[in-house]
């Protein structure tokens, strides 16, 4: 049934800064420029049941432990726990990824998403390119 209603308010002062919100925010992903990744190149190895990905990141040191994630677009596709070593500005992180017929596939490299957590937050990479 269609319906239509009209409202209005009178808004006279902004509202109070809400902190809970503000925490929220804070809390949110760094982006790969905002966070100073130079570059990001992923190489793809067929294994027996699936692939492995392999991804060289330009990034500087985030402070304390970091950990690499990565997501594939299609959740079908499952992923190992990510196996990451750094040299100075270089972070290496591989992982295999297995699609439910246990058998290569071609993955969608846009479609790969990099999380890096750090001591101070993360940063989410959107894709992950051919070298």
């Amino acid at each position: 049934m269609p319906a239509e209603v009209e409202v209005s308010a009178m808004l006279t002062n902004p509202g109070a800064p809400d902190a809970t919100i503000r925490a929220a925010l804070r809390g949110l992903p760094s982006n790969a420029g905002t966070a100073g990744l130079g570059k990001i190149a992923c190489q793809v190895e067929p294994i027996a049941d699936g692939l492995r990905l392999t991804a060289d990141m330009a990034l500087a040191p985030q402070g304390g432990e970091e950990t690499v994630v990565f997501e594939a677009r299609d959740p079908a596709i499952w992923v190992s726990e990510a196996q990451s070593s750094r040299r100075g500005d270089n972070l290496r992180a591989t992982a295999e990824f297995v699609a439910n017929n246990g058998a290569p596939f071609a993955l969608d490299r846009s479609g790969v998403t990099v999380t890096v957590l750090h001591e101070g937050g993360s940063i989410e990479i959107a894709g992950c390119p051919a070298p």
